[in-house]
């Protein structure tokens, strides 16, 4: 459908439920794209099909900007993606696209994400972890400070390696804590 757009006219374009991958190959958000073409002023298109390298022009551009993103905030992926398909852009000789874009995801793919998020952090915690005992150890026990204990994840594993002892009436003195033995201040 022809749209005067001032400087000629203009040709829409759509892309219904492309599946674009996110910075998880494997998770993808779901876009429509509604985008225009049109000749520039100076060139006539050389290519036979002008709407369908308008379609792939503006696919192209949606990946470069997804690509990066996370199906958890398909929201600022929206706004990202129309912040750089709203000005009109090359797409080839004589042909420029821009668009608009409708961004969302699956409760799997956003599902997908979360766990890739929750095992990314665990791979983290075990590189600090690695990282601390490189660089130095905890005072007096010959071992590296632990984030895992502050993981919720790991507090399971943690309590079943270290006897936790009973809250003791902070008025009484603590015991002496035995040679090989960890002492817990509560």
């Amino acid at each position: 459908m022809p749209l005067k757009d001032g400087t000629g006219t203009a040709q829409t374009v759509l892309v219904l439920d492309a599946q674009i991958p996110s910075h998880i190959l494997s998770v993808s958000f779901t876009v429509r794209i509604d985008g225009t073409w049109r000749p520039t002023q100076t060139e006539v298109p050389a290519h036979p099909h002008p709407q369908a390298l308008a379609r792939l022009h503006l696919r192209t551009r949606t990946e470069a900007v997804l690509r990066r993103l996370s199906v958890l905030h398909p929201g600022a992926a929206q706004d990202a993606t129309n912040l750089a398909l709203a000005s009109w852009a090359p797409a080839a000789a004589g042909l420029e696209t821009c668009a608009a874009v409708q961004v969302t995801a699956s409760p799997d793919d956003c599902r997908l994400a979360q766990e890739h998020l929750r095992r990314q952090r665990v791979i983290d915690l075990d590189h600090a972890d690695e990282q601390s005992r490189q660089s130095g150890t905890c005072a007096g026990t010959g071992r590296g400070a632990s984030s895992t204990s502050r993981h919720p994840l790991m507090r399971s594993n943690v309590a079943q390696l270290v006897p936790i002892e009973e809250p003791r009436d902070h008025h009484q003195p603590a015991p002496a804590a035995l040679p090989g033995h960890v002492h817990v201040i509560t």
